[in-house]
């Protein structure tokens, strides 16, 4: 079957290309190579399942671009498919002078797999016969791939690991080995394997944090020693602290109508504490518009909403904030505690929901929170329907009193009102 299939390998080939003399090169499971000096010929044929033809040509195209402007694989100039017997294809790639790699080390086999997860590819078949030496650096020659995924990805490395630590022992060995090690991590043979894998993932979170510094270089910067120094928009850089607060940042900034929009950091370094520290807190502000008009912000809340009161009105707060600021920013308290017309929370208190309004007021999210006193609701019943009662709502629980005060509100500072909670 061998010399079978390396004949037809060669004949699709001058099939294909037959003003070119070919030299064989070798052979994989399903594969011939050969070579005219100037490129390289990977034969790939199918002779059992054309789902597997199907499949292969599938990955192979929707990988082909992976492969460029690597240190460790070739790119594919061209995928021929050959529609013949066996239905094959013809994957062409430069060719160098090499010899055989015959076993590899625990750093060059990492930086191979930092690559092979940066470019999100997989490989099943890792061992050392599917790599060549090009002036003694790794060059991949198995050009079939699999879906990426986490699990393959920590199988691949895990092979790699085996090759590396016993190099020395016999194929039949490893081939055993290899089988029993797919996902079970603990056997006695992994033992070193987690170690190979930290300073895997060490190497892999390091590099991709430079990477993404790399692609996101702000071009003015202003380096300032306390964030209190954000006086306008630009990009500012922040000595690294581990108590740096973001969220608190934000809000501080926007109660100076300065929005910010990014935070990032600088390429990490190992510290005094042998930790991964960046440098510098990357900051990018804008700035936010006054309108033309004064335009406050009601946010209308009952006690129901105690628990849920602070995140919401952070959340809406942060969604509304930019490009225009607001003149105030305000929460109404509905003074009604009990038998509400669409009752769902009975469990919270009127002191809970007093306390989370000062903490957005402690916390410079709101400026305010308002709420009739008895005095108010008899006025206000008093002048719009002339009725002397202390009741906010009506017979049928419908909330009245509260939202003729907020009315008052709204004309006298022109507001844009946003009823979210009840």
């Amino acid at each position: 079957m061998e010399g079978k299939r390396t004949a037809f390998g060669l004949k699709i080939l001058e099939s294909n290309f037959p003003e070119k003399t070919f030299s064989y090169l070798g052979k994989g499971k399903s594969s011939v190579v050969f070579t005219d000096n100037i490129n390289v010929y990977k034969v790939v044929m199918f002779f059992e399942k054309i789902s597997n033809q199907n499949q292969f040509g599938h990955l192979i195209k929707s990988t082909k671009h992976k492969f460029e402007n690597s240190n460790y694989f070739y790119p594919i100039q061209e995928i021929i498919e050959d529609k013949n017997e066996y239905n094959s294809f013809i994957l062409i790639y430069s060719y160098e002078e090499s010899v055989p790699c015959i076993t590899f080390e625990k750093n060059e086999i990492q930086a191979f797999l930092i690559e092979c997860w940066q470019r999100k590819i997989i490989f099943r078949d890792i061992k050392p016969k599917n790599f060549i030496r090009v002036k003694g650096e790794l060059k991949w020659i198995d050009y079939e791939p699999d879906k990426f995924t986490d699990n393959l990805f920590l199988n691949m490395a895990t092979r790699a690991f085996l090759f590396v630590k016993y190099s020395n022992e016999s194929e039949s060995f490893l081939n055993k080995l290899r089988r029993s090690a797919i996902n079970n991590f603990d056997i006695p043979e992994l033992k070193g394997l987690q170690g190979f894998m930290n300073d895997l993932f060490t190497s892999i979170i390091f590099q991709e944090s430079q990477l993404a510094v790399k692609t996101k270089q702000l071009d003015s910067n202003t380096f300032i020693n306390e964030d209190s120094e954000i006086i306008n928009i630009g990009n500012y850089y922040l000595p690294y602290q581990d108590s740096f607060n973001a969220e608190q940042l934000f809000w501080q900034l926007i109660n100076k109508n300065i929005y910010l929009d990014e935070v990032g950091f600088d390429t990490p370094s190992i510290d005094e504490r042998n930790y991964f520290s960046p440098k510098n807190i990357i900051l990018k502000t804008q700035q936010i518009i006054e309108p033309k008009q004064k335009v406050s912000l009601i946010i209308k809340a009952c006690i129901q909403d105690s628990e849920v009161l602070y995140e919401s009105v952070k959340h809406i707060i942060r969604q509304l904030s930019f490009p225009n600021n607001f003149n105030e920013k305000i929460v109404a308290l509905d003074i009604r505690q009990t038998d509400f017309l669409r009752e769902y929370n009975g469990k919270n208190s009127w002191q809970q929901l007093i306390e989370t309004s000062q903490k957005l007021v402690d916390d410079l999210i709101i400026d305010k929170f308002i709420f009739p006193n008895e005095n108010d609701v008899v006025r206000v019943n008093k002048k719009w329907f002339d009725i002397e009662t202390n009741a906010t709502h009506t017979v049928e629980k419908v909330p009245v009193s509260a939202q003729l005060l907020l009315l008052k509100v709204r004309l006298m500072n022109m507001c844009y009102k946003l009823t979210v909670m009840q």
